[in-house]
């Protein structure tokens, strides 16, 4: 069949139809458009939204509870709370007197302890090694040493902790996770090297009443003051390290304190 004449009968439209035409086509991708960057403006704010709850999400997640810093976990708490008790009046009798403590020197502690030590035998100037180790046997698994300035009852201390423990699910001895059980504040700990292994640097301690003055009984709420200790936490070998001051000794001599460790 010939259609030719279709063709033929084919008439042009109207210059006003095809000028409307052509003004309405033009007109739809601006709107499109216009509706896309108002989506876009929409969904920005939504995924800035998102992003601001996932951050404190994350922020709560890092600076409060367990977390992990050079291999060894920290307790991060805003705050501290503790509650007190006044110990009965029998208490001073029931509770050993230094002189009746038995205190050995470290040498004599190595032979004795079930796990070996590291001690250092560098000290910032003024500082003096009190060679004694007071209540330790064959069952501890913590050991504890000073170093005195003279004419002060505090200096620096050094904590040991034994890592290595029987489990009595898998009746097996095992190394546990190092961990610092005492509440750290948030932003007041890094991570550091001690001879090139990670280790953990905490600026301040708990401040309260008990610091300066005799505590009241029932709950007290402790404030962070990260000007009042220096504290440093590593592992060697199957040992918890721990030197704790509040004299004025300098973070690089307090690590290099920590490396002369023999």
């Amino acid at each position: 069949m010939n259609d030719e004449f279709i063709t033929q009968m084919h008439e042009a439209p109207r210059a006003e139809f095809a000028d409307a035409l052509y003004e309405r086509i033009s007109q739809q991708p601006r709107f499109a458009q216009t509706l896309w960057q108002r989506l876009t403006l929409r969904n920005s704010v939504i995924m800035i939204a998102l992003l601001f709850i996932v951050a404190a999400c994350v922020y709560a997640v890092v600076e409060r509870g367990w977390h992990k810093v050079g291999g060894i976990w920290v307790n991060v708490q805003k705050t501290h709370t503790i509650e007190f008790t006044l110990p009965p009046e029998t208490f001073e009798e029931s509770v050993a007197q230094p002189q009746d403590i038995e205190c050995l020197t470290v040498e004599e502690a190595r032979q004795v302890l079930r796990f070996d030590i590291h001690v250092p035998t560098w000290a910032p100037e003024g500082f003096t090694l009190d060679d004694r180790m007071c209540g330790v046997d064959q069952l501890s698994d913590f050991a504890y040493l000073n170093w005195l300035r003279a004419g002060k009852s505090a200096g620096i201390s050094i904590t040991l902790s034994n890592l290595r423990g029987f489990n009595m699910a898998t009746q097996e001895y095992q190394i546990w996770p190092a961990a610092v059980w005492q509440p750290i504040a948030p932003g007041s700990y890094k991570e550091v090297q001690i001879q090139g292994k990670p280790a953990v640097l905490v600026r301040g301690d708990w401040g309260g009443s008990w610091r300066t003055g005799p505590m009241t009984e029932g709950k007290h709420e402790l404030k962070w003051d990260k000007k009042q200790a220096l504290q440093l936490f590593w592992v060697d070998g199957e040992v918890l390290y721990s030197l704790y001051t509040q004299e004025d000794v300098s973070v690089e001599n307090l690590i290099k304190m920590a490396e002369s460790a023999r």
